[in-house]
Formats: structure tokens, sequence, C-alpha cells
């Protein structure tokens, strides 16, 4: 027989295991009873905020880099480098020489050619000789053939003669004109030896040491203009409208934290990006700082002007909607517990806060929370944020 205490062990697993099997069934039933959308039946949390009346003084912030006129001095001619007056930093006026480099076959080519001016000058004098020569002995040539002395063959071989050396003299003038133009070429060549400075500014890259051998092109020095840095910034199609030169701007950098720098719109490209729907933008600031830098990232706020009596509220509020092939703004409004959707469009912004249309002082409006909700669902009020 078996033991009873096996016995009684086997009946309480057994006992178990049908009150867990129950369990479950039970749970998979309830589970399979609950309605479905019941989470979604559940009031989301959301905040809200209240719609105002205000003056808005409109800005829209975007993000720029600084610029400035650059210049990059290359070698015009082959040779080595034989010095590099600058680096990096230094400053240099207008017309200052910052390199120099090796112009001894430049200079060979200039001896050279002006010996060949000379030698042009002595042919075209020796030909203008001949030629004077040849014109006295013709204008004697025709008084002795009206005296019948000599023959018409004779005569014409003094034209002809006459003719010729006044071709070779002409030769020689454009022989000479020739040599001279050499001259000048290879004079601006050595002078190209010299590297000087376009312009007031400062070194922003220096590429060779003395030494160095270059050819036509090769890049020795990279120059920055002072005075005030430029702003290029790209501007979405929606605040064009307000944009024209003259416009004024702040632009902060991350060298400079918090501190604006002030400036105003120079120039608004002609053309807006099919790729992003903006437009390029140029500015000047109105002041040179030594700690910004060409090149630097600069958030540009502009300053769009002033909207008097204007329906405000947190750009948080705002939502997109797909209608049909389109996207439509506008917000939730808080209805007696439930979200609202009521198109709107906006008129300007400033900062985080948005003034739009259709929209009246005092209205609630849904500010956190309600991104994924559908017209009507139900809504739980968690906190209310400030008013715009």
């Amino acid at each position: 027989m078996p033991n009873p205490a096996r016995r009684v062990w086997l009946a309480v697993a057994a006992v178990s295991a049908i009150l867990i099997a129950v369990a479950a069934l039970s749970h998979m039933a309830g589970a399979q009873a609950q309605p479905e959308g019941a989470a979604a039946r559940k009031p989301a949390a959301v905040r809200v905020g209240k719609v105002t009346r205000t003056t808005l003084k409109l800005s829209a912030e975007h993000q720029g880099e600084l610029t400035s006129d650059v210049a990059e001095l290359s070698a015009q001619i082959t040779g080595r480098v034989t010095e590099v007056r600058v680096n990096i930093g230094d400053r240099f006026a207008a017309g200052d020489l910052l390199a120099r480099i090796d112009a001894i076959q430049a200079e060979r080519q200039i001896t050279e050619a002006n010996a060949e001016v000379r030698s042009s000058d002595a042919s075209r004098k020796r030909a203008e000789a001949e030629l004077a020569s040849a014109k006295t002995e013709l204008e004697r040539g025709r008084k002795l053939f009206a005296e019948k002395l000599i023959t018409e063959q004779e005569l014409n071989t003094l034209r002809s003669r006459t003719e010729v050396l006044r071709a070779d003299t002409q030769v020689a003038d454009a022989a000479l004109a020739r040599a001279k133009a050499r001259v000048s070429v290879l004079r601006q060549v050595a002078g190209e030896a010299r590297l000087t400075a376009p312009f007031v500014g400062a070194v922003a890259e220096r590429y060779l040491d003395p030494g160095a051998l270059v050819q036509p092109g090769s890049m020795v020095l990279r120059l920055v203009k002072s005075g005030p840095l430029r702003v290029r910034l790209r501007v979405p199609e929606r605040d064009l409208g307000r944009v024209a030169p003259g416009l004024r701007f702040v632009a902060k950098t991350q060298a400079t934290g918090p501190e604006g720098f002030a400036g105003k719109v120079l120039r608004v490209s002609a053309e807006v990006s099919r790729i992003d729907r903006t437009s390029m933008v140029e500015g000047v600031l109105d002041a040179e700082d030594p700690r910004l830098k060409p090149g630097m990232f600069a958030s540009v706020t502009l300053e769009l002007g002033t909207l008097k009596d204007a329906n405000v509220v947190l750009g948080s509020a705002l939502v997109e909607r797909e209608e049909g092939a389109s996207k439509r703004t506008g917000v939730f409004l808080l209805e007696s517990d439930r979200a609202k959707w009521h198109p709107t469009e906006v008129l300007g912004r400033a900062g985080d806060r948005i003034a739009v249309t259709s929209l009246t002082p005092g209205q609630t409006v849904l500010v956190f929370g309600h991104e994924a909700l559908k017209d009507g669902a139900a809504v739980r009020v968690t906190e209310n944020s400030s008013s715009p």
C-alpha cells in the first residue's frame, strides 16, 4: 500500500493545481469581458491656459551664421617662399607686405626682355632712317622723270623700295611694342612675388612657411576683413512679409552667452527655396566686437513689429491636423470636460506667445497632453498653466 503521507501530499498538489487553473480561467474571462476601447474612454490628463488680449511685440528666432569678407592670398609664380611676415591672429593694414616669393626667374626674364626692347628699338630706328633715305631718292627720281632723265621703270623701282621700307618700319614698330608689353607683363609677374594685404584685417590661416616651393595657385595666407560682421540666416516663408532692409535684429552666440548684439537687415533674397520654403536674409551688426568671429553660429531674433489688441495663446496650444490633402492649424478648447477642436490662423509670434484669429479673451485652451486627442475626447484637467 502507498505511504499515507505520500497520498496526502499528492491530494494537496492536485487541489492546488485545480485552484491555479480556475484562477487563470477567471482572469482570462474577465479580460475578454472588458469592453474594447475602455482605456480610450478614460479621460486624458491635460493642462489648460487662457486666451488673453494684449499688445504683442512680434519676433522670430532663427539660426544664422556670422560672415565677413575673406581673401585667399596665393602664389602667382613658381618659386620658393622666402618670407612670411604674419601668423594667425595678426592684424595688418591695407597694402602691408605679408609674404614674399623668390622672383629670380622672373627678374632674369625681365633682363632678357629689356635687351629685346633695345634690339627692337635699334631695328626700328634703322628702318626709319632707310625709309627717310628712300623717300628722298623717290622725290629726286620724280624730278628726274619729269625732265625725262630716267625711265618710268626706274621711278617705279624707287616707289617700290620706299613702300617696302615703310612696311619694314611698321614691322619694327610692332616688334618694339611687343617687347615692351612683355617687359610690362614680366614686371607684373615679379610684383606678384610680393603678397600684400588687399584690406585692413587679420590672418585667419597660414598655410606655408619660408622655404616651401609653390606653384601658381598655391595658397599662402587666408585673410579676414575687419569691421562689423555680417549675419546670414534663412527665414521661413511665413515671416518674409515683415522682413525688409532696415529691420532690426539681435544676435547671440554660444561664445558670448546671453549678451545680444544689435544689427539691421541689409538685403533679402529674391527667391524662396523650393526645398525648405525659406529665403536667405543678410544683415550686418552695428559694431565690431573682437569676441565675434566669422563662422560662428548665431541665434538671430528678428523684431517684426507690433500687434495691438491681439488675442494671444501659448505656443504649445497650437496643433496641426490633417484635413484632406492639407494640414490645418488650430487649438483644442475646453468645453464641459471635452476637447473641442477649433481651427485658427497665426498672426504673429513673440517667443512662446502666439497671436491667433477666431478666439476671444477668457476662453480656455489645452496646452499640454492634447497633441494626440480627437475632437470631443474626454479630458481631465490636472494643472492650469499660466496665461500668456
